[in-house]
């Protein structure tokens, strides 16, 4: 087997760097105590640098397009991180604190060709709750963005299912309990600029606010995919893709598997940033290491594989995924070494490519700390 094994790194540059961890605190901690995170950046050696700093839950720390620095997220402010992972923070106003992010819904919108310059923004929503001044009818979100410079904030009344981008628009789905049906709200992160919103025409009865998303919203041309699960007539669970016209607003379902027998809450993804769109073909794994392969030229499942060697484990704090290139790369612990192991496979016939043993982790993570977010920076 090919593994590599490292160590603590006090002097690790970015540029060194292939990918990173976030560990941070709960919600009731960071609602009424500071809380307390540890950032994982990791090498391709398996050394890391660890960064403590203050909790945010579900935080999904931001590379700044293929530059050298990483946008961190706090209540209270934005922290850059530059090359050599020294930080400046940027105090924010209270209508832009918050405590409580959605699951991986952060990222960064590099704007289209012949676009002016500040099109190319980070963005990052959080979840506020249901608003006071409506009686608790609507729901609020506080969306931020901006770059390395300059950092702002509104409120949207929304609450998010899925988000995603393409070259110019962050889009949110979101489901409007009120009128039972979806929509679709593209953001347009120009500086002083708004959000505008676009109402989806409302899906079919079959696909109620019942689904559970299981990816980001993936942008491929013309259309927006999504990966969710719902019930059968038969009580079944059934995995589908959702297909987006960005335009017209018209959607599309088609099936991708169905589970014969109840899997329970296994079947789950390892994060939504393991699913993604390679030319013609949309990369589904699940969490029993099966890869669920969809045809996008012919809106047709392909043929399954799996992880190569993956077992299901229990402990699954501690397991993310991310699609980078043409590689799954899977962040997990192993029970037996007792220590975090980052492995990667090739995504389209799940064939097993290295690991790389992370011992640091373990010796130095807060064990009251929850796995939030992990990502690749670039390939091993």
């Amino acid at each position: 087997m090919n593994t590599i094994s490292g160590q603590r790194s006090e002097t690790m540059q970015l540029k060194d760097a292939v990918g990173f961890a976030f560990f941070s605190t709960s919600l009731p901690k960071e609602k009424f105590f500071s809380g307390h995170s540890q950032l994982f950046v990791i090498d391709k050696q398996g050394n890391t640098k660890m960064i403590e700093n203050r909790g945010l839950e579900l935080n999904a720390p931001i590379q700044l397009g293929n530059s050298e620095q990483i946008i961190f997220h706090q209540k209270k402010s934005v922290q850059v991180f530059n090359a050599s992972l020294v930080l400046k923070e940027y105090p924010l106003p209270p209508s832009c604190h918050v405590t409580a992010a959605y699951m991986q819904s952060s990222g960064y919108v590099k704007g289209a060709n012949n676009s002016p310059k500040d099109s190319a923004n980070y963005y990052a929503l959080f979840n506020v709750g249901f608003d006071l001044k409506s009686n608790y009818q609507k729901y609020v979100s506080i969306l931020r963005w901006g770059n390395a410079e300059q950092h702002q904030c509104t409120t949207i009344p929304y609450y998010v299912d899925a988000v995603g981008e393409d070259d110019k628009y962050v889009y949110v789905l979101s489901y409007d309990e009120h009128n039972k049906k979806f929509n679709l709200i593209r953001l347009e992160l120009g500086q002083g600029k708004q959000h505008v919103k676009e109402e989806l025409t409302p899906l079919q009865p079959t696909y109620n606010s019942s689904i559970l998303p299981l990816s980001r919203l993936m942008s491929r041309g013309e259309h927006l995919y999504l990966v969710y699960s719902d019930l059968t007539a038969d009580q079944k669970i059934r995995l589908n893709v959702m297909e987006i016209h960005k335009t017209n607003h018209r959607v599309q379902v088609y099936p991708l598997h169905t589970y014969a027998n109840d899997p329970g809450g296994k079947y789950y993804s390892f994060g939504h940033n393991g699913t993604g769109i390679i030319e013609d073909t949309l990369y589904f794994v699940d969490g029993f290491g099966t890869i669920l392969p969809f045809d996008l030229s012919i809106k047709q499942p392909k043929g399954t594989s799996a992880l190569q060697g993956f077992t299901r484990k229990e402990y699954l704090n501690d397991e993310q995924s991310y699609l980078k290139g043409e590689h799954y790369y899977l962040f997990r612990f192993d029970e037996q070494k007792q220590i975090h192991i980052l492995d990667q496979f090739r995504i389209k016939d799940g064939n097993f490519v290295k690991s790389i043993e992370i011992p640091a982790i373990v010796k130095q993570r807060n064990k009251d700390l929850f796995m939030y977010d992990f990502k690749m920076l670039r390939e091993l």
